[in-house]
């Protein structure tokens, strides 16, 4: 004859800090990818009909990744205002002022300018002297449709501002460059933008063909083609 052995049957809850993952409920638990806030002490409480045992804790570490070995080519510079006006890449990094703060932004912190003057001030450096091809990008949180620039390499003669973004007082996002001899080009979106939420910016201009582009969430909104290119 034989004799089949037949486990009862057995349960798996899996606990993080404590309290019950919903849908966890496997022998393992598998982490397609984490967060910062996957970070905590995780726990599988095993039941049977011979009742339950809570395991070990394990704990989970996940950081923020803040090598510069996986920067794109060609990156100036990156500020995340994640708490600090520091440059990822070590070179070009910012001072607040004027009352700059911190909120949440889309990842971490990011910058809050509330007051007319708050801004972080970045040394002008070679490195900024952009007369070709270049691009800028960012997530913005408009508050309210005041005139206010986003992001200047500026001058303090009038106009002779070599590239800059700004918020219209229409709502409009306006991104524009500056000639030698104080000739501009610019495109705006087509309308304004909405407040409250957060979008994410691109500036663009490609030397190579004058195409100077700015798009929001992915989409180009705006185009114009122009022979000028920043001083």
């Amino acid at each position: 004859y034989t004799v089949r052995y037949r486990p009862p049957p057995v349960s798996f809850q899996w606990r993080k800090d404590g309290v019950a993952i919903a849908g966890q409920t496997a022998a393992t638990l598998h982490f397609e990818s984490v967060s910062l806030a996957d970070t905590g002490d995780y726990t599988v409480l095993v039941s049977g009909n011979g009742g339950s045992a809570l395991s070990a804790i394990a704990t989970m570490t996940v950081e923020s990744n803040n090598s510069t070995n996986c920067l794109p080519a060609g990156l100036v510079a990156w500020w995340r205002g994640d708490g600090d006006g520091l440059d990822v890449t070590g070179a070009h990094n910012g001072e607040l002022l004027y009352g700059t703060t911190f909120v949440p932004g889309v990842a971490g912190q990011a910058f809050h300018f509330d007051l007319s003057r708050a801004r972080v001030n970045i040394p002008d450096s070679d490195a900024f002297k952009l007369t070709n091809s270049l691009s800028f990008e960012g997530w913005i949180n408009v508050s309210s449709y005041a005139p206010g620039i986003i992001f200047i390499r500026g001058d303090n003669r009038g106009g002779l501002d070599p590239y800059h973004m700004s918020v219209q007082p229409s709502g409009q996002i306006h991104w524009g460059i500056n000639t030698a001899d104080n000739n501009f080009a610019f495109v705006q979106s087509p309308g304004a933008v909405p407040s409250g939420v957060w979008m994410h910016v691109a500036a663009v201009l490609d030397g190579a063909t004058g195409n100077m582009g700015l798009y929001i969430n992915g989409s180009l909104v705006s185009q114009t083609n122009t022979t000028l290119r920043p001083l």
